[in-house]
This record gives structure tokens, sequence and C-alpha cells, in this order.
């Protein structure tokens, strides 16, 4: 909100302390940009954990690790087959250990990735409520100076 959109209110010889009100307005405009500004970087770490989430399930859909039935891997995506834990152990002990703990890398790295995502999910409603409420109390504030400024210029009319 710019200081054009501010509204202007009558100085009276009763009512508020002008610049306690002006102090808890600029407080509550702080309070909301702040909230705005996490509420984006909560939605950009949302964004940018659900490409990477995305890119990985990518990754592995399309990884050529399937194994035909002598053991030996086929070169490229073989849809006929699909890699079992016996698969992997005929590929021998090395390989297969290579291929077991990226299994458990990815798997890690996707529960974590969800987690993240919840938590983050939780953030974005939790501002968004205070965005409501701080804008609802910001209203009322309107609405109690506007009902103090009226009176005010009557008398002075």
């Amino acid at each position: 909100m710019s200081e054009d959109d501010r509204p202007e209110f009558a100085t009276a010889v009763r009512g508020y302390d002008r610049q306690q009100v002006d102090d808890y307005v600029r407080a509550l405009r702080d309070y909301v940009d702040e909230a705005h500004g996490r509420a984006k970087q909560a939605e950009q770490r949302l964004a940018e954990h659900l490409r990477r989430s995305a890119e990985t399930d990518s990754r592995v859909d399309t990884a050529p690790m399937a194994v035909g039935p002598t053991g030996a891997t086929s070169g490229g995506l073989d849809t006929a087959a699909v890699p079992t834990r016996d698969a992997f152990a005929a590929l021998g002990d090395y390989v297969a250990g290579v291929l077991r703990a990226a299994e458990e890398a990815a798997q890690a790295r996707t529960a974590q990735a969800e987690r993240e995502t919840v938590v983050l999910r939780t953030e974005v409603a939790a501002l968004l409520a205070r965005r409501s409420q701080t804008l609802h109390e910001m209203d009322n504030l309107r609405t109690a100076l506007a009902s103090v400024a009226l009176p005010a210029r009557s008398v002075q009319g």
C-alpha cells in the first residue's frame, strides 16, 4: 500500500492519538508485507522441491536398468524385464550393492521431499490464515477510524 493510498483523517479535539494510530497501522502493514514475503518464499521452496521430485521420478522411470532373463543388462530400456532384487544379485555383489544404495538414496530423497512438501504447505496455510486475520484487523481499524473521523468533520463543518 503506497503513501497515496493512506486515508486522511481529520484532526479532532477528541479521539485517538494520531501518532499511535499511524504507528499501529504502519506496524500492521509491515507485518502483512513480511507475511507476504514469507508466503512467497515458502511457495518458491515448495515449487523447487516439487520440481526436483519430478526430475528424480523422471530419471528413475527412464533409467536403463532393465535386466534380461540371463541376468545381463540390456544396455537400454527393456520393458519386458522388470528389475528385481534377485536380478540385481545376479549382476554381482558390487553392482547389486551400488544399485541397492542408489535405490535407497532415491527413496530417502523422495521421502524427505514429501516431508518438506507437507511442512511447506502447512507454513503457507498458516501464513495465509495470518494474512487474512491481519487484513480483517486492518478493516476493523479503518472502520473505527472512519467512525471517529466522520463526527469530527461534522463538528468542524
